[in-house]
């Protein structure tokens, strides 16, 4: 093995240490004990161009679908509440109001302790293991047969899916530089309205299944949405890459140059954990300014859904919230779009 050269800078990502040699060489060593030396002046913008590229077909499929899993099961109670589980589980008043917003208490306090445990852990090993358990939650529900009941497991499905929003925002920040990373998270951060488009045709015909099994349609489209998680989860354990110098899918050259744009893009800035980051975060006043923009989007959003559901019972609602879900999609790519050809974002 070569011995390691003098450098002006060091940082480590994911598995490995990159050092930037004066002589526009980088020096990767690997936590395993391998190194080598890549000559960086060779890189061009195309070719950077090619490795983003490639990175995008390789991860953001995989993470889109599980956020557009997530968010079809978080979402399906007002579905199934529109099949017939009001009637039957005898949602009085604001009963289904409370049943749908109790969720969201772990899921906000779930979040933290999550990140810091994909911190520690493979992202191939934790994010999968969240989609097991909400998929579990979410399979066990149709044999909920009480409020009660549907309180409890609408706890645990929130605590289960605390981890996976905020689980791939750290995740795609392990392999895209900065100027990237908000370009990646809007496509990801789409599939919700797809899953909120989509979600009512899929409960539509799943309610036609009213009576087999001995189940009712509204116990089928939990089920049924919650076992798809468990068969897209399980493969996740071996299909997710945890980080650019051990992914399978890049060159050795394409490593290389992916860990340099990381590494000048995360000069000064610290690839290990430490709780005093947390502490950091926590005093910042823009952690809370984002906390407040983020509420500003999410609760009209959400009270619209609830709302809506609560003044169109009728099962062909469900069809219908197709288009009305699909706009505020495509108006979000548009925005995106022009957004980054711009500058503006």
């Amino acid at each position: 093995m070569s011995q390691s050269p003098s450098g002006d800078s060091k940082v480590g990502i994911g598995l490995v240490s990159v050092t930037s040699c004066p002589s526009g060489k980088v020096w990767i060593e690997a936590h395993n004990g391998t190194s080598d030396t890549v000559d960086v002046n060779i890189l061009n913008t195309r070719e950077r161009a090619q490795v983003l590229r490639k990175l995008d077909w390789h991860l953001l499929p995989v993470v889109s679908l599980l956020y557009f899993l997530s968010f079809l099961d978080r979402s399906n109670i007002a579905n199934a509440k529109v099949a017939g589980m009001a009637a039957d589980l005898n949602l009085v008043g604001l009963r289904y109001n409370t049943a749908a917003a109790v969720f969201f208490l772990p899921y906000c306090f779930g979040q933290v302790p999550s990140n810091i445990i994909l911190k520690i852990f493979r992202p191939s090993r934790w994010i999968p293991i969240i989609m097991v358990a909400w998929g579990l939650v979410m399979t066990l529900m149709c044999l909920v047969e009480t409020y009660q009941g549907l309180l409890v497991a609408r706890v645990f499905l929130g605590l289960a899916e605390s981890g996976l929003f905020p689980g791939v925002t750290y995740y795609l920040s392990l392999w895209y530089p900065r100027a990237e990373r908000g370009k990646r998270l809007a496509i990801f951060f789409s599939a919700a309205t797809a899953a909120g488009a989509f979600g009512g045709v899929l409960a539509y015909a799943i309610k036609k299944m009213e009576g087999i099994g001995g189940l009712h349609g509204w116990q089928w489209i939990f089920c049924l949405e919650g076992i798809v998680t468990l068969l897209v989860a399980l493969p996740g354990f071996f299909i997710m890459y945890d980080y650019p110098d051990t992914a399978s899918f890049l060159t050795e050259t394409e490593k290389c140059t992916l860990i340099e744009l990381l590494k000048t893009d995360s000069q000064n800035l610290a690839a290990h954990y430490r709780f005093r980051f947390v502490l950091q975060a926590l005093t910042d006043y823009k952690t809370y300014l984002q906390f407040g923009i983020y509420i500003s989007l999410l609760v009209p959003g959400n009270a619209y859904h609830i709302v809506y559901v609560d003044y169109h019972q009728r099962a062909w609602f469900l069809c219908c919230e197709c288009p009305t879900s699909l706009r505020p999609s495509v108006r979000r790519r548009l925005c995106l779009h022009h957004s980054f050809r711009h500058h503006f974002g």
